[in-house]
């Protein structure tokens, strides 16, 4: 026996019956317990439907052919409930929870599922920013999904070339966002003038510097003007307390304030202060400067005491412009005096009964000023003054007042200076001197206006037979020394008795010619060496100062004081050719100074020089020659002779 089931199954296949749901209609409808065709089960709810198929067959909205409605229950008999309701809602997933979902992504449900809502149309389900109805932005999307993008949201900008913040209103450009070097405010005035924008303070430069339209305008929007003073007398200077500000200067205001008197143009800074009891100069002083000082003039003599004064712009009565009076109760005495010896200081220079050589003393002497001390005056250093100043003398005869021994009462000596003041240098070096050779043990004066005398015998019979012994004359007293040539010894003769005294060895060879200068050095020529040495006058002892510069043979030596020159003369024994030598006394270097005259066979070498007349007197073989400025030779006296010197201090 078959099932119901497979009945209906059958039945469908042989009938093609159709069938709404997973079972078969009851083709009788009955509303009894009787089999479909064969007898299958009643139809209790009478929905055509077998009760094997209909999920409720007590009521006939429910079975596999039914319509799923919101009802709660499964009209369709699939073992769902209330799926796909044809009276449920469309409900759109709403990815982005913006409240608007994707029309593309539906469901039909009774109840909202989890992330769907009632609204579809969201054209963008991934950006909450879009939906419809959602405000457009300036963000390249349409916002409000009307296929617009960004209508109605683009702002509009202004070029800030000069990047003040402000922009130019002539040059514009629309955009949701500003380009660089692009400002939304669009008030500038000068886009090329960072300094010039509505936000700046109007300054005093020529320019709309906050935008207003008005360039300077006025004093309270300019933040550096000028103040001006009104100058109401036009004196260039103005009133302090009426002012303005403005940045040109006002007509009739100065730049100055300094006017203390607006209403006198001669009353400014600049103002000459008179005596007028008026500030002139508004320097706050009145009358200053512009008074005069007046000074008390006790004694009446028109010259003022300093140290009582008043100030008034003309003398009061007693009162003088003069301060110089040094003593206001003698009329006596005051600048305009003349210096008198009465014991007081009538010219008022400091000095009473004395002065210096710039004042006067009308009654007074002149004194010489005495530097040097030796009681004789300077005339050109002098003073007026009652009595003798120390330090100054009635004499005005010294012609060297630095020097003591240059003065009127002195004796002139050989030396170069005038030392007797009478305008004459060197006329009596050779007043107390004599020229004398020695030979064969004799003293002999020559006179060069007559002949020659022997003085005295000497008393060494040991220097008789030396005929070429040097000797040499001390300047400041009778002494004659002599170098024995011999013995190498110095020995001192007495002009005045002929007394010899040995003073010591020299320890030189042959001192063929020595000479005394000014400052009492000795000097000696060595032949044998060809040195010059200065000799110890007291021991002999010689010390080498330098060789000579020449190979000297038969020589003698001079010295001329007046001009302190040491001279040499040598004589060339191969030659006979006489030379006079200047010698330099800190090296021995000899330099030519005369060649003597070659009609003269020279042999000896003795010299002598005459400061007086300016000559050298030689000796040679033949006698004594005169030798002038040119080296010619005058023969004086035929006296054969190897040595001469003058001799100083002749004996009484």
């Amino acid at each position: 026996m078959r099932s119901i089931s497979s009945l209906c199954l059958l039945s469908v296949l042989a009938t093609a019956t159709a069938a709404t749901g997973t079972g078969c209609r009851s083709s009788d409808k009955d509303d009894d317990q009787g089999e479909i065709g064969a007898g299958g089960p009643a139809d209790v709810d009478a929905d055509g439907w077998a009760a094997e198929d209909d999920c409720d067959d007590q009521d006939a909205e429910v079975n596999p052919g039914a319509e799923e409605v919101c009802d709660g229950e499964d009209n369709d008999c699939d073992g769902e409930v209330d799926e796909e309701a044809s009276d449920g809602q469309t409900w759109y997933a709403d990815a982005d929870g913006d409240g608007v979902g994707d029309s593309g992504n539906a469901v039909q449900a009774c109840e909202q599922p989890e992330g769907y809502v009632a609204a579809g149309g969201d054209c963008d389900d991934a950006d909450d920013t879009v939906f419809p109805d959602a405000p457009e932005r300036c963000d390249g999307l349409d916002n409000d999904c009307d296929g617009e993008i960004d209508e109605d949201v683009v702002e509009t900008w202004y070029a800030d070339a000069d990047g003040d913040g402000y922009g130019d209103p002539d040059t514009a450009y629309e955009s949701c966002d500003p380009p660089g070097g692009w400002v939304a405010d669009d008030t500038d005035c000068d886009d090329l003038e960072a300094t010039a924008n509505p936000a700046a303070d109007e300054a005093c430069n020529g320019v709309d510097d906050d935008c207003d339209g008005a360039v300077d305008d006025d004093d309270t929007d300019v933040s550096d003007p000028s103040t001006w003073y009104t100058d109401a007398d036009g004196d260039g200077y103005g009133d302090a307390g009426d002012w303005t500000q403005a940045c040109t200067q006002p007509s009739g205001t100065s730049a100055d304030d300094s006017d203390c008197d607006d209403g006198d143009a001669s009353v400014s800074p600049a103002g000459t202060e008179t005596c007028n009891e008026v500030d002139d100069d508004c320097d706050g002083d009145i009358d200053e400067g512009v008074e005069s000082t007046y000074y008390l003039d006790a004694d009446g003599d028109g010259y003022g005491d300093s140290s009582r004064s008043t100030e008034a712009c003309s003398a009061p009565s007693g009162y003088v412009s003069d301060d110089t009076d040094c003593d206001d109760l003698e009329a006596a005495a005051n600048p305009g005096e003349t210096e008198v010896c009465d014991d007081l200081d009538n010219d008022c220079d400091g000095h009473t009964d004395d002065a210096d050589s710039s004042l006067d003393t009308s009654t007074g002497s002149t004194f010489y000023e005495d530097a040097d001390g030796d009681g004789y005056g300077d005339a050109s250093s002098t003073v007026d003054a009652c009595e003798e100043p120390s330090g100054y003398t009635e004499d005005d005869t010294d012609c060297d007042d630095t020097d003591d021994a240059v003065n009127p009462g002195v004796s002139d000596i050989c030396n170069g200076v005038d030392d007797d003041c009478d305008g004459t240098t060197d006329e009596d070096a050779l007043a107390d001197a004599i020229l004398v050779t020695l030979e064969d043990g004799e003293l002999v004066e020559l006179d060069p206006g007559s002949s020659w005398t022997t003085l005295i015998e000497v008393d060494d019979s040991s220097i008789g037979s030396y005929t070429h012994n040097s000797i040499a004359g001390e300047l400041d007293s009778g002494s004659l020394l002599m170098h024995d040539y011999s013995d190498t010894r110095i020995v001192e003769i007495d002009v005045c008795d002929g007394s010899a005294v040995e003073l010591g060895q020299t320890g030189s060879g042959n001192l063929c010619g020595t000479a005394f200068d000014n400052d009492g050095a000795y000097w000696g020529m060595d032949t044998t060496n060809d040195e010059l040495v200065e000799i110890d006058p007291s021991s002999g002892a010689t010390t080498v100062v330098g060789s000579l510069s020449e190979s000297v043979q038969n020589c003698g030596m001079t010295y001329d004081c007046s001009t302190d020159t040491l001279y040499a003369m040598e004589v060339n024994t191969s030659t006979n050719v006489g030379t006079i030598y200047e010698v330099d006394r800190s090296t021995g270097t000899l330099t030519t100074h005369l060649t003597l005259d070659s009609s003269v066979s020279w042999t000896g070498a003795g010299v002598a020089y005459n400061p007086v007349d300016e000559v050298f007197y030689a000796a040679t073989g033949s006698g004594v020659y005169e030798i002038d400025s040119t080296g010619a030779a005058t023969q004086l006296w035929t006296y054969s002779v190897n040595n001469l010197s003058y001799v100083y201090g002749v004996c009484d």
